[in-house]
């Protein structure tokens, strides 16, 4: 029997004695949760970018030191054997780099190398990759900065170079890291609080 039906037997009912309760108010639809897996892929991004912030600002302060360092580094003559000027089709916006190859022997052992700076060696500037890629031509005789204590590891030039896109792009993540961070501080403070 539906509303409709005990609220019209009200008046009948009455002189029988008979008591119909009222009818009962229906509780509001709750609204639709989000999907779970659509919750789950956001909460991995956010885990990813927390690992990936830090992880780029160590990679970035050890690659800055390193080519402090490298700057005492001893020298010995070596031969570049593949000089190559690459353009980024994908990236956002005109991005430039320099891809070197050279040889170079310490102590009557041959090593191979390839990297030229510490960094990326990534550049927005097309003049100044052309300007760097000119300096080390193929076949060219350079000057090796390596690294006493393990041979293998050397560079052409012992300075930093990163695109700033590149920079900035660390930059982003390291602050979408202290949101994640301040946001998890406001949500354990309002767990904390007394209610």
């Amino acid at each position: 029997m539906n509303e409709t039906e005990l609220i019209g037997m009200v008046p009948a009912a009455a002189g029988h004695g008979m008591v119909v309760a009222p009818p009962t108010k229906r509780s509001p639809e709750r609204p639709a949760r989000p999907a779970v897996w659509l919750t789950a892929l956001v909460g991995l991004a956010a885990i990813a970018m927390a690992i990936l912030g830090p992880l780029a600002l160590w990679f970035l302060t050890f690659d800055i030191r390193t080519a402090q360092e490298a700057k005492a580094w001893p020298t010995v003559e070596g031969q570049v054997t593949s000089s190559e000027l690459h353009t980024c089709p994908l990236c956002d916006g005109p991005r430039y780099s320099v891809h070197i190859a050279y040889q170079y022997v310490v102590d009557s052992r041959q090593f191979s190398g390839k990297k030229l700076t510490f960094g990326s060696a990534s550049f927005d500037s097309q003049s100044e990759a052309d300007a760097l890629h000119k300096k080390f031509p193929r076949g060219s005789v350079a000057k090796v900065y390596y690294n006493p204590s393990d041979p293998a590891q050397a560079v052409l030039e012992p300075r930093f170079a990163m695109a700033m896109t590149d920079v900035l792009m660390i930059g982003g993540m390291l602050a979408f890291d202290a949101w994640l961070v301040w946001e998890g501080v406001k949500f354990g403070a309002r767990r904390l609080r007394p209610r």
